[in-house]
């Protein structure tokens, strides 16, 4: 069986690169727009009791918010390495 080169995995990883890399931060900007912002508003609302039960809530939604966006973050940065080893 021949010896695999880099050069004979190229097209999987141009493909791969081309294709998950981008798409990442494609999907995390509109999240962040919509999604986040819509709680940072309400949580930076002069009206919202910063003792209040559901500033508690935002927070721990904005939390979670958060975490997804960081785990997308991650995982473009991983297909991006995946690419380019």
């Amino acid at each position: 069986m021949p010896e695999e080169s880099a050069f004979s995995r190229l097209p999987a990883r141009l493909a791969c690169h081309a294709l998950g890399s981008p798409s990442t931060p494609a999907a995390i900007s509109p999240f962040t727009l919509i999604v986040i912002l819509l709680t940072n508003k309400r949580l930076l609302d002069p009206s919202l009791d910063k003792d209040s039960q559901l500033a508690e809530q935002l927070l721990q939604r904005w939390a979670t918010l958060h975490a997804v966006r960081s785990a997308l973050s991650l995982a473009s940065f991983l297909v991006f390495l995946f690419a380019i080893i």
